[in-house]
């Protein structure tokens, strides 16, 4: 009868409502569970009884509506609530929250979860999982620390704290400070000029030659002299530049020129002294100054000058002109011819220079070999020497030099030459002269025949001092060298770390030389030197020759002293490193826009502000980002991208599974899962050092608590009014 389904009904709302509270229960129960969801019930009618149909209207009726009673309550769904619960800060860098859309996707024994309980730790295999073990998923970093996210193809994300090590090489250098121009340019009058003792051919007796055999060469003059070295030996040379010692890559204070090895002759040995002097050599590097002037006329490949005479002045053809003022100004050549009073260079200008432009004419810089340019005269008399096959001029023989005579009625005597003409030498008179077929030889004024002539880089800073040779077996002392002229020049010298691609680390020497000035601009040059450049193997350098030299710029400062520009293009400097191990050579390139060039009070004071190599680094601990980018951070201060933490989303999130523990499983009605990176495509961002609270509000629970409550009283009242009811029937037979 009706009275048993009214119990039915009111029983029914009784399991509605317990269920609601049961949900309400677990809500509450979960409050402080990290990234918890909340659910919410939601009922809807069981069963409807019809007691009548209804109909439509007609001519005799208005019209029917059915009657209909309804049959209980039933539990129509229980939906997860992915509102966003709140951030809680905790400072621990593995803690992940999700601020937005989507899930953590993580790995189980089960398969592949999703979840927004970030609460993951590094376990035994520097994997990141939660508190079940499940595994973070993510994209990691490639060899070169850079990330590719590709959808779905993830992996487990691994960071390996204390074992992951980085060396990254030095490729870039950043100056500043201020180089000081007021203590002038150097070379003004000759600049550091060094000569070494005089040197025999042992067995001519003669001057020592440049493609003379160092075996064949003597400190003894005249014939037989003892042997500066022998085939199996050694020369080994202590050299001091700057005031700083000069080291070969092994340490050692001393640098080896081995015979056979680095070189047999007299030019071989120096060339080999060139390089571990670092003296940079070229068409545009030059030491001491000839002379400089006024053009008094000028084509493309020629200047003249009236009030000088080149050839009384000492200018030698391979001599460097730099034009300093008019259309060339900063442009160099070498002279390849010359007269009196017109020089001639290698290569044309697009427009010649006018008159009353000014020039220099500098000596170039390096380590020569001063020997004497011997001959047979054709003719001759007591004040001139004829050489029909010589070109007195084109080699650079000069008014002041002396000429010597080796056989003839003259031999063993000399004269100062007073005039030079392409083939003939004039001298102050001799008694009887030289005679057709005797020898002869010239060398320069003040120089000393068979030694050799040291002409040092511009500056003071690179001045050489306690120059110190010896032989290798016995350790005796072959020969001492003389300072000449001192260095002069406003410079300075900074000394940096770079470093190689295992790491380690190599001193750089850079000594900055004022050149020139003009009334707008200051130029400066720069040397980089490094003794741990690898002599025997160094065939890298800009300049295409081996030693401690290892890079050089020129830059130029405007009329306010700011930088402006730097000449060499790829700013680079080229070390090294030979049978290291590493990569070689190691590359590096400067920037200078952070330095100045002002007086200040005759002080320079130049410093690295900044590199981009790093020794050896251990990775020490990790960081997130808000794209999900885990950054390392190691022990030498360097950061990389170690990976990024992947987050999927989907369509319809109510459709997932619950599979407890916070995990979450693609269902039928979900949707498939999205996969990629934080704050693309609808997805959130990641908080680093943060986690998700529970989004349970207690204050409706409670709430949602007493209504159930009542609900269910109010059911059971039913049953209990439905009882008095049938209690009443029974007692009807009464």
């Amino acid at each position: 009868m009706a009275l048993i389904t009214t119990m039915n009904t009111a029983l029914g709302g009784l399991r509605a409502h317990d269920t609601w509270l049961e949900v309400i229960g677990n809500n509450i129960a979960n409050v402080n569970t990290i990234g918890f969801k909340n659910s919410r019930v939601y009922f809807s009618e069981a069963f409807l009884q019809t007691l009548r149909m209804g109909t439509a209207p007609s001519g005799q009726s208005g019209g029917i509506n059915p009657m209909q009673v309804g049959l209980g309550v039933q539990v129509g769904s229980i939906l997860p609530q992915f509102t966003q619960g709140e951030i809680q800060l905790t400072g621990v860098s593995s803690d992940l929250a999700l601020e937005g859309d989507g899930f953590f996707k993580v790995e189980t024994s089960d398969g592949i979860r999703f979840s927004r309980s970030g609460t993951f730790r590094l376990n035994l295999s520097n994997e990141l999982v939660d508190s079940n073990g499940a595994r973070l998923h993510g994209y990691m970093a490639d060899a070169n620390f850079n990330v590719t996210a590709t959808d779905d193809s993830t992996t487990e994300i691994t960071i390996n704290i204390g074992g992951q090590t980085i060396v990254i090489p030095t490729s870039t250098t950043l100056f500043e400070g201020n180089l000081d121009p007021s203590q002038g340019v150097g070379r003004s009058t000759t600049g550091q000029k060094i000569q070494s003792a005089r040197l025999y051919n042992r067995t001519t007796g003669n001057d020592a030659q440049g493609t003379d055999d160092l075996t064949n060469v003597s400190v003894t003059s005249g014939t037989g002299g003892g042997a500066l070295i022998a085939a199996t030996d050694s020369i080994l040379v202590a050299l001091q530049k700057g005031g700083r010692q000069i080291s070969p890559p092994s340490g050692a204070p001393l640098e080896e020129f081995t015979y056979g090895v680095d070189g047999t002759t007299v030019s071989d040995f120096a060339s080999w002294i060139e390089d571990k002097f670092g003296i940079r050599t070229g068409t545009e590097m030059y030491s001491d100054q000839r002379t400089n002037g006024q053009m008094t006329s000028a084509t493309t490949t020629t200047i003249t000058d009236t009030n000088k005479n080149f050839l009384n002045l000492g200018v030698r053809v391979g001599d460097t002109i730099y034009i300093s003022s008019g259309t060339n100004a900063g442009s160099v050549r070498t002279v390849s011819a010359l007269t009196a009073t017109t020089l001639t260079f290698t290569t044309a200008f697009t427009t010649a220079s006018s008159a009353g432009d000014t020039y220099e004419v500098h000596a170039p810089a390096g380590v020569s070999v001063d020997v004497m340019r011997a001959a047979a005269a054709t003719g001759g008399s007591t004040t001139t020497l004829v050489d029909a096959a010589a070109n007195f001029v084109t080699t650079g023989v000069q008014v002041g030099d002396v000429v010597y005579f080796n056989s003839g009625a003259e031999s063993g005597n000399s004269a100062v030459v007073t005039a030079v003409a392409a083939t003939t030498l004039t001298f102050a008179a001799l008694t009887t002269g030289p005679s057709a077929g005797d020898l002869y030889a010239v060398r320069r004024a003040g120089d000393v025949q068979g030694t050799f002539v040291v002409r040092s880089n511009i500056g003071v800073t690179n001045a050489f001092s306690n120059i110190t040779t010896q032989k290798e077996s016995d350790g005796s002392s072959l020969f001492a060298y003389t300072e000449r002229t001192a260095a002069d020049g406003a410079s300075t010298r900074s000394a940096f770390v770079v470093y190689d691609s295992l790491g380690n680390d190599h001193l750089v020497n850079i000594t900055w030389a004022l050149a020139r000035q003009t009334s707008t601009t200051s130029i400066w040059e720069a040397f980089f030197e490094a003794d741990d450049n690898n002599s025997n193997t160094n065939t890298n350098n800009n300049d295409g020759n081996r030693g401690i030299r290892i890079g050089f710029d020129r830059l130029t400062f405007d009329a306010e002293g700011d930088f402006t520009s730097s000449e060499i293009s790829s700013n680079q400097a080229t070390l090294s490193l030979g049978a290291q191990g590493v990569t070689t050579p190691l590359i590096f390139s400067s920037a200078y826009t952070r330095m100045t060039s002002k007086a200040d009070g005759g002080s320079s004071n130049i410093n690295l502000f900044a590199q981009d190599g790093k020794p050896l680094g251990t990775l020490e601990g990790f960081s997130v980002g808000e794209d999900g980018i885990v950054t390392g951070i190691f022990s030498n201060g360097v950061s990389k991208t170690l990976a990024q933490v992947a987050v999927t989303r989907f369509m319809n999130p109510l459709g997932l599974l619950d599979d407890g523990h916070g995990l979450f499983e693609v269902a039928s009605n979900s949707g498939p899962a999205q996969t990629g990176v934080a704050m693309t495509g609808g997805r959130g961002r990641v908080i680093g050092g943060a986690l998700e609270a529970s989004n349970v509000d207690l204050a409706k629970e409670f709430t949602d608590m007493i209504v159930s409550q009542r609900g269910f009283q109010a059911n059971a009242r039913v049953i209990t009014t439905a009882d008095d009811l049938l209690q009443e029937l029974v007692n009807l037979r009464r």
